[in-house]
């Protein structure tokens, strides 16, 4: 979710309970000096983050003291749950130019001792001007051993004034020492409904594009955002015809020129790779679920054609396909050589 979009907890959607956890802390006061916020990508975790930092520091119902206690023996009081959005600490907020309101995220493919080095020698100083610093450690998940270390020394003796907020898919991807002293907020899937909303908003697409892209999104916003940038519509269009997925009968008879053709076209990009075969199994799914509870199918928009194709093969033989795409999936996710994956997967579902 973009800054942009930050106003107040009422733009934070499908997160009921995250929200009413964290508006309780904060009319209670009892704010503990780190968060761990685990969900899949693009559900709205640093968008809540964000959110959090602007009502711990919002101006717009007042000063709000902070005594010289630390957080967890001597609470935050505030005299609202939810930011104004419309104060000089907001704004900045708003606009990532608050200078206490810091980020940390990956360099490369993992978060480095070096930045957790910089971070605290930040935090050994004094906030500029907030009542409550706010350190987003964002994807947490990839912190190297050394910075995961480096990151419990501050957990353990947390600076005045300073809250931490980690973000990654699950706790068990993080350091125990860590989780155990963070308070987990765990977030869900977005709402069919309201990724199609954001997309209506945020990507200024119709009510039919936006809807079909939903669907595909599992639950993701940034998900479907950077699919309708990248025109999957006409892509998984692509997906289930050239080799036959939407006609499963018909697979068995293509040449393996025909079926390594394909894969070598899906290995060019390992991450466009790996959403295409989410959109495979999802749709090999949708083949199955049409025979028990149509109305539930993930790709309303191609109704006619699940049903057709959905009688071309026996359940168990859908079953098998989708397990040779899921596993195809999990070989890539171990760094297996991406062409051979792809090559293994296209010939194992021929031979279904």
């Amino acid at each position: 979710m973009i800054c942009s979009s930050v106003s107040g907890f009422e733009s934070i959607l499908s997160q009921k309970r995250p929200v009413k956890i964290l508006t309780r802390l904060l009319e209670t006061g009892k704010i503990p000096h780190a968060f761990i916020f685990t969900g899949m990508e693009g559900v709205g975790k640093r968008l809540t983050a964000l959110t959090f930092a602007m009502a711990v520091n919002c101006e717009g119902h007042g000063e709000d003291p902070l005594g010289n206690s630390r957080m967890g023996s001597d609470p935050i009081r505030s005299s609202k749950d939810t930011p104004c959005g419309r104060c000089r600490s907001c704004n900045k907020i708003k606009a990532g130019s608050h200078p206490d309101v810091l980020t940390v995220a990956p360099e490369g493919s993992m978060i480095k001792i070096q930045q957790i080095r910089n971070l605290i020698r930040t935090l050994t100083l004094k906030p500029y001007e907030a009542r409550v610093r706010v350190v987003i450690i964002s994807q947490s998940h990839t912190l190297n051993p050394a910075a995961g270390n480096a990151l419990l020394k501050i957990l353990e003796e947390p600076p005045d004034r300073t809250l931490l907020i980690l973000t990654a898919p699950q706790t068990g991807d993080i350091l125990p020492t860590i989780v155990s002293r963070c308070r987990p907020i765990r977030f869900n899937p977005l709402s069919r409904e309201h990724i199609k909303l954001l997309l209506e908003k945020n990507a200024n697409l119709d009510e039919g594009k936006a809807d079909v892209l939903s669907t595909m999104a599992s639950g993701s916003f940034s998900r479907a955002l950077t699919r309708s940038r990248a025109n999957w519509i006409h892509r998984r269009q692509w997906l289930l015809s050239s080799v036959c997925f939407d006609r499963p009968d018909q697979m068995q008879a293509l040449s393996v020129r025909t079926l390594l053709a394909f894969s070598e076209k899906l290995a060019v990009n390992k991450d466009t790779a790996t959403a295409s075969l989410e959109i495979l199994a999802v749709w090999l799914r949708d083949l199955i679920v049409w025979r028990y509870r149509p109305r539930s199918i993930v790709n309303q928009d191609l109704k006619n054609e699940i049903q057709s194709a959905s009688e071309k093969k026996p359940v168990a033989q859908l079953y098998k396909m989708i397990e040779i795409v899921l596993q195809a999936e999990r070989d890539i996710r171990t760094n297996m050589n991406l062409r051979l994956c792809l090559d293994m997967m296209m010939l194992n579902l021929s031979e279904v």
